[in-house]
Order: C-alpha cells, then sequence, then structure tokens
C-alpha cells in the first residue's frame, strides 16, 4: 500500500511541473557544471552528480533529495 501512495504521488507531482530542454542542460555540462541532466518529466529532473554519480530528484514546486536504493543507499547511476 505504501509503494502504492509513493508512486501514485509521483505520478501526480510528474503531471502538475515541468524542467527546462535536455538540449539546454547538456550545453550546460559542456560549459563545466557538476550536475547533469539524466531525464526529465514535465517540471520534475532527475540529475546526477558527475563527480560522485549519485542521481537526485528535482522539482521546481519541491526542491531536491537524493534517489535511494530499496535497501536505504544513495543511488548511484551507471
Amino acid at each position: 500500500m505504501k509503494m502504492k501512495l509513493i508512486v501514485a504521488a509521483a505520478a501526480l507531482a510528474i503531471a502538475l511541473c515541468g524542467c527546462r530542454l535536455a538540449e539546454a542542460a547538456e550545453s550546460e555540462n559542456k560549459a563545466g557544471f557538476r550536475m547533469m541532466l539524466v531525464d526529465a518529466y514535465g517540471e520534475m529532473c532527475i540529475y546526477q552528480d558527475a563527480n560522485t554519480g549519485v542521481q537526485y530528484f528535482y522539482s521546481r514546486q519541491g526542491g531536491i533529495c537524493p534517489l535511494f536504493n530499496a535497501d536505504g543507499s544513495l543511488y548511484v547511476g551507471g
């Protein structure tokens, strides 16, 4: 039940939000920025720290938080 609530909340947040275009973020990465855009869903984005590989969930309406694995460790993208 808890997982269904989390999925429903994420779906609602996706429906209500938006990020800038991936092309713009890619051009910023070439300029030496530490955070790289991995994916965008409306106003919500997934960024990855170029130094650590840790991925972060970002929403213009609610801030930023790291992504976690099921065991509670930080999610490190490939």
